[in-house]
């Protein structure tokens, strides 16, 4: 049973609401090594320091880069838009930049949510009970030497209470692997199908490799594509001793026919 995300995406067409002199824009990008979204002074810029989205009338890029770790803990809508999210840095390097959305965090994007845009490997983390609407959601990098980027979705009890919601999801950069890791150590729920992802556009591209953890042992999970959402099937498996109890009673069932 699949519970699809409804979800609205704010266009760059509600800048027209305002005049050009009044709608500014800004690149902000945390600073300290474990960064908080709400914490004014974990941003870049001059001070008096601000949050992505918070300044009235003002389209913001935001990011996390060099190796920091960014975590929201609450909704960031608020007076401004943010325009791209940025996990992980623009131009080549080793360090992997990590932003993590907790189970209170709600994020909309209006134009690019990236994850290793153009250079080093980000890392997103994705919690159930988080909420992240983007135009676009897009993963790896077509700009210098490789890297893998990460997206970890972790399930709650009952799967995923919202998929992650995009108009055009995009796998495609091929220079760079991308990974997918589902922690279901916290599902307790049975056999089913969860959205993880739903999408109107798939302009292409799979993820290059996907690791399921924590599921219980009677259960085993697969990723699909499905037309508008990538889905962890949950199916069930039998036991060890009802496996083998099915074998000795076909053994049983064998030797009967050949008497």
């Amino acid at each position: 049973m699949k519970t699809k995300l409804q979800y609205s995406i704010h266009t760059l067409a509600l800048a027209s609401l305002f005049s050009a002199s009044s709608l500014q824009g800004a690149t902000i990008y945390s600073i300290v090594a474990d960064a908080v979204w709400e914490t004014n002074t974990d941003w870049s810029g001059a001070a008096p320091k601000v949050v992505p989205g918070t300044t009235l009338s003002q389209v913001d890029l935001a990011g996390v880069n060099g190796g920091r770790k960014l975590t929201l803990n609450s909704d960031a809508s608020g007076a401004g838009t943010i325009s791209t999210m940025n996990v992980g840095n623009q131009n080549p390097g080793t360090a992997v930049s990590t932003f993590t959305m907790t189970s209170l965090a709600s994020l909309s994007v209006t134009t690019n949510f990236y994850v290793g845009p153009n250079g080093s490997a980000g890392h997103f983390i994705y919690n159930d009970g988080a909420s992240l609407s983007t135009a676009t959601f897009l993963m790896g990098r077509n700009n210098g030497a490789p890297a893998s980027s990460t997206v970890t979705i972790a399930l709650g009890t009952a799967g995923l209470t919202n998929a992650i919601g995009t108009t055009t999801l995009n796998l495609r950069q091929l220079e760079a692997g991308q990974n997918l890791i589902i922690d279901a150590s916290s599902y307790t729920g049975s056999a089913g199908d969860i959205d993880l992802i739903t999408f109107t556009n798939h302009s292409g591209g799979d993820f290059n490799s996907v690791s399921i953890t924590g599921l219980d042992a009677g259960l085993a999970g697969a990723v699909s594509y499905d037309a508008d959402s990538v889905n962890l099937n949950i199916t069930s498996v039998p036991e060890p001793s009802s496996t083998a109890l099915l074998g000795l009673g076909g053994l049983a069932l064998i030797f009967r026919r050949r008497k």
